[in-house]
């Protein structure tokens, strides 16, 4: 391993870039479907042999069928190891799916905003409803308080793309690209450019920074909207997701992050998931909790439900940068939702009507809201406000998944974690393309699932995984807890031969493992000033930091900021203590 390693050093680390076929990662899971040896696991076997996908993509399980955590989570594990893959031989034209989903979405929202117009509705004269309704008003208002001042909003990039922005997506490329807008938000715009002066002046000059000081000092370019596109989700469907002109994306992260810290005060904290995941292991074991999922939440938030829900100032903010309409194959079609995926505050927007309506439903039912917790449209709450949550939520436009909505039984699933009676049964999905980053990747997280291969039924699905990844990667095993860019092995098995002397406690060793590094570059243009005050801006966030770098070059004194736009794959020599007995 020594000699293997320091070669692989001498010569530079080239990753082996080796597609590996559908049917060969196939071949590599059958064993393990065969050791699992259930009716389910024979039933996937005998869809995947015979090609029948379209039965393998729809099988489901009923978790009230099972009454034992481990025969369940290894089912579990049979029917959705490729339900998510990207790879999946094309039987669905996930875009067509996917174009369809939207299009029903609007449709929905159609109709939901055509309800709250006319108001013919009998739902519109239902005591009960009228009651939540005014109640969830009541909390928004609440949490939400007055409407920030652009000077108090903190408006910032996006990490995505924008209109009129190629794939280059850092700061620098942000800050000198085209002002695009939607005619809607060129007013709100304006005041924001302001309020950085040294950004307005290097798109309306390029020379030293100076306030702007008429409206035509910035050349905005006005565009009718969004453009929506497709992103890979399953083997089914693709997402859709719309691209935000520039500055209308610029000011709505702005207002999402403002949105986040008003929902921290009240207890829902969108920077982790750790409370819902938690509250949905109990769930499993108590059953006084449901977990409720929805279908396409942030493309059902209609332009009603909004305007019926938040108070009218904070509606006028959102509005005044949203995209009224998106553009589609050269095409413009005026948006029937409010905000769609890709807008900077739809996560937030979401999550706040979310939690409103499910703490006004329980204070209608005198339950208390103590268990309420949202994550986007991940909502938990007690299982006796299931059935009238679900009403309201229907009154609202908005569709429960009944297949990833738990109210019985022993199984609840929340924001990436699965519980069955207390115990974590989250599968393995093999999604992304089959390569040797992605197979040691998916070793990794079979060794963890199955506490270090003490079951041997995994141990058989790791294996398979294994034989398929090249030997140069085989020599990186390292310990748990620092990444995948090794395999995670237990002391006494780091070497390839087996032969290392078995101790107990904790040594010190070191190892080999690959490190994502990213590239730089310097930049010395006009657009250096702009640039390092909007990294000196958020320099407490560690996300921009990695983004971002601002340094002083002594030769001709001025701030160069490094924009770091890609990545290289290279081999590092780690050490850390390693658990040895």
């Amino acid at each position: 391993m020594k000699k293997q390693t320091k070669h692989l050093l001498e010569r530079g680390f080239n990753p082996v870039r080796r597609d590996l076929s559908f049917d060969k990662l196939v071949c590599a899971v059958n064993p393990f479907l065969e050791e699992v040896n259930s009716p389910v696991s024979l039933g996937v076997y005998l869809r995947l042999k015979y090609a029948s996908y379209e039965e393998y993509l729809s099988m489901e399980l009923n978790p009230l069928d099972y009454d034992n955590p481990d025969k369940f989570r290894l089912d579990y594990q049979c029917v959705k190891l490729f339900s998510k893959s990207e790879f999946f031989p094309s039987i669905y034209d996930t875009e067509k799916e996917a174009m369809q989903s939207f299009i029903q979405s609007e449709l929905d929202c159609k109709l939901t905003n055509d309800r709250f117009m006319t108001r013919e509705d009998p739902d519109f004269r239902d005591p009960v409803l009228n009651s939540i309704t005014y109640g969830a008003i009541r909390k928004i208002s609440r949490i939400l308080g007055d409407v920030p001042s652009l000077h108090d909003l903190p408006v910032k990039f996006g990490p995505g793309n924008n209109v009129g922005l190629s794939k280059t997506t850092s700061v620098y490329d942000k800050l000198t690209a085209e002002l695009t807008l939607t005619g809607n938000a060129k007013s709100i715009a304006q005041k924001v450019m302001e309020t950085c002066p040294s950004w307005a002046s290097y798109i309306s000059r390029g020379g030293v920074p100076t306030p702007p000081n008429s409206e035509h000092l910035v050349p905005f370019n006005v565009v009718s909207g969004s453009i929506l596109g497709f992103v890979p989700k399953n083997a089914k469907t693709d997402r859709p997701i719309c691209t935000e002109p520039l500055m209308n994306g610029f000011i709505q992260r702005g207002i999402g992050i403002y949105l986040q810290k008003r929902l921290r005060k009240t207890g829902c904290n969108l920077r982790t998931q750790a409370r819902n995941q938690e509250l949905a292991r109990v769930g499993s074991l108590s059953n006084n909790l449901a977990t409720i999922d929805l279908k396409s939440a942030s493309d059902t938030i209609s332009y009603m439900t909004v305007l019926e829900l938040l108070p009218l100032p904070w509606f006028n903010l959102l509005e005044s940068c949203r995209s009224p309409r998106y553009t589609f194959q050269g095409n413009y079609y005026e948006f029937n939702k409010f905000s769609s995926m890709g807008n900077g505050y739809t996560f937030e927007l979401e999550s706040l009507i979310f939690l409103a309506l499910s703490r006004s439903v329980c204070d209608f039912l005198e339950i208390k809201c103590t268990d309420v917790s949202v994550y986007g449209d991940d909502i938990i709450v007690p299982s006796r406000a299931v059935q009238l949550l679900r009403r309201v939520l229907k009154h609202f436009g908005f569709v429960v998944n009944e297949t990833k909505s738990f109210d019985q039984g022993p199984f609840r699933e929340s924001c990436g974690k699965d519980w069955f009676l207390g115990e974590l049964v989250r599968p393995l999905f093999l999604k992304s393309k089959p390569s040797n980053a992605s197979l040691m990747i998916w070793c990794n997280h079979i060794y963890r699932i199955s506490e270090g291969l003490l079951d041997p039924r995994y141990k058989v699905l790791y294996d398979g995984l294994y034989d398929l990844v090249d030997s140069r990667y085989r020599v990186l095993k390292g310990p748990d807890g620092f990444g995948d860019g090794h395999f995670v092995v237990s002391w006494d098995r780091r070497s390839i031969g087996g032969h290392s002397l078995r101790r107990r406690g904790w040594e010190g060793h070191g190892y080999y493992t690959l490190d994502q590094t990213p590239y730089t570059k310097a930049v010395t243009d006009d657009a250096v000033y702009p640039v390092a005050l909007y990294g000196a801006q958020f320099s407490s966030e560690p996300s921009l930091r990695d983004k971002l770098q601002v340094s002083h070059l002594s030769k001709d004194g001025l701030l160069h900021p490094v924009s770091r736009n890609c990545t290289r794959t290279t081999l590092r020599r780690a050490f850390h203590p390693w658990n040895t007995g």
